[in-house]
């Protein structure tokens, strides 16, 4: 069995341990079950906030896949691995065809095309490459258009004919002056005044815009408009950039971090200068791609984000459960904090996010096959896992097993009541598994545990919180006509209400 979770392969499986993976093929199976629902509808905050999700791809070949797992488009083709590992460059037809089937299999959907981006960490060895010192500060992206000039217009020439067969859109890589905007846009219409005399089909409104990784280009939304229709914000070489950190040191991975202040203040002012100035901006860095960063995306006022096409989903699932206005206010004191500990930590807050329900049927599982207590706890926390309530399930389970460690939460009377305070819930919950069998739980009567009630309260809620709640529900449970109602009923919903009576 190979666990990519745990980093191990694991061999001689005994019977315990192939039960542990069937309950992890169905933990995993609930949760694409569950973010499955998302595919279909349009991306929106609870308060009615759109925000479309793309899909970053390297080749036509993915776009099919990127739409069946709810892309609204594609937001970044990366062109560059059509031109590399081979011993010249594509001809104009091959990527024509490559673009064409690419905005074919979008289906009507719109395809953001970046021109070659190369140099850097990408050099390719057909071209008359100087060697640099330091290739990230050197020619990369639009710098190169101009000496390759043949090289880019057959590109742009391949894109222009595949605009006439679907919503196709190109942006320019790396650029920093105005003048490297200006200079693309004469290119583009040279090409679009060659292919119209020659007869040839294409879109004459075909949007014209530009990655925003550079600084310089950050501070001059407005006056790029002049030549740009939309921008799109590349956060790794950005950040990069903004501070003077080698993206790939890993010494120096924890300077870049997204979530410091004056970063989020320049995002801000680039939606905000695009905005003023009429133009959709979108962003298609590792950023738009990480869940905890998800709220500072719908407060900036995206238009679109853009990741891995198997990150969709969940992600149209999240968004639905964020206030775009609750999410503004977060933008806000991100940007007045010190350190992005500090914004770290207001992300760890719930004012941004649906208040959900102490307990729900989501969470509630009956007639459960669980032999162990261990199998038993991994039951319960695994429906908080797949009722998106927490991405950490064994940070949880480790939190409970660290209480059994020193008392035992078998309650007795068939009852269990395994609890803990963890920063990795997502929000505070109840949930509840009647086990088919009962289970040793070294309960202080010695007898066997049927039903199990996990507690999980969110590290950021008092400390107060997590032991009311646990008092109440034991005090309820003292009661023998309670705990005969709780084992009498089998509707998931009707259980929750009495519950939460508790």
């Amino acid at each position: 069995m190979v666990d990519a979770d745990l980093g191990a392969v694991v061999t001689g499986l005994t019977p315990a341990v192939r039960r542990y993976y069937d309950m992890e093929r169905r933990r995993l199976e609930r949760r694409r079950n569950r973010v499955q629902r998302f595919i279909e509808r349009p991306a929106a905050t609870f308060d009615g906030r759109r925000l479309e999700v793309a899909a970053n791809v390297g080749s036509a070949s993915e776009v099919a896949e990127a739409v069946a797992a709810g892309a609204d488009g594609v937001g970044l083709f990366r062109t560059e691995m059509l031109f590399l590992a081979r011993p010249s460059a594509p001809s104009e037809e091959e990527q024509f065809d490559e673009y064409r089937r690419a905005v074919a299999d979008a289906a009507g959907r719109p395809v953001i095309v970046r021109t070659l981006d190369v140099g850097g960490d990408k050099p390719l060895p057909y071209l008359a490459w100087p060697k640099e010192d330091n290739p990230f500060l050197g020619l990369r992206g639009v710098r190169i258009y101009p000496e390759f000039d043949a090289l880019f217009r057959a590109q742009v020439r391949a894109l222009l004919r595949a605009s006439a067969f679907g919503m196709l859109q190109v942006m320019i890589p790396m650029v920093a002056r105005l003048d490297e905007a200006a200079w693309v846009r004469r290119v583009v219409t040279d090409e679009q005044a060659a292919l119209r005399a020659a007869g040839v089909a294409f879109d004459p409104q075909m949007p014209v815009g530009a990655m925003i990784e550079v600084p310089s280009a950050a501070l001059m939304i407005g006056q790029l408009s002049g030549s740009l229709d939309f921008f799109s914000i590349g956060t790794n070489d950005l950040m990069q950039y903004f501070a003077a950190v080698d993206r790939t040191n890993p010494r120096l991975a924890a300077l870049a971090d997204p979530l410091e202040p004056s970063f989020i203040r320049l995002l801000h002012q680039v939606v905000t200068d695009a905005h003023a100035a009429g133009r959709w901006v979108g962003l298609c860095g590792e950023m738009g791609g990480q869940a905890r960063c998800l709220p500072l995306m719908v407060g900036l006022g995206l238009d679109e984000i853009s990741l891995a096409a198997p990150d969709i989903a969940v992600t149209r699932g999240l968004v639905a459960e964020l206030s775009a206005e609750g999410c503004a206010a977060l933008v806000n004191r991100a940007m007045r904090a010190a350190t992005g500990a500090e914004v770290a930590q207001i992300l760890e807050e719930r004012g941004h996010w649906r208040e959900m329900p102490l307990t729900e049927p989501e969470i509630v599982e009956l007639d459960v096959d669980c032999r162990t207590k261990e199998e038993a706890i991994k039951a319960a926390v695994d429906l908080l896992y797949a009722a998106g309530r927490t991405d950490r399930p064994r940070e949880i389970e480790e939190a409970i097993w660290r209480r059994e460690e020193s008392y035992s939460t078998g309650f007795g009377h068939g009852f269990a009541i395994p609890h803990c305070q963890t920063g990795a819930a997502g929000a505070s919950s109840m949930a509840v598994v009647k086990l088919r069998a009962g289970v040793d739980w070294n309960a202080t009567d010695g007898q066997p545990v049927r039903t199990v009630i996990l507690l999980v309260v969110r590290e950021a809620e008092q400390a107060a919180t997590h032991m009311r709640v646990l008092a109440s529900l034991a005090r309820r449970l003292m009661h023998e006509e309670f705990r005969a109602e709780v084992e009498r009923e089998q509707d998931p919903a009707a259980l929750c209400r009495l519950l939460w009576q508790a």
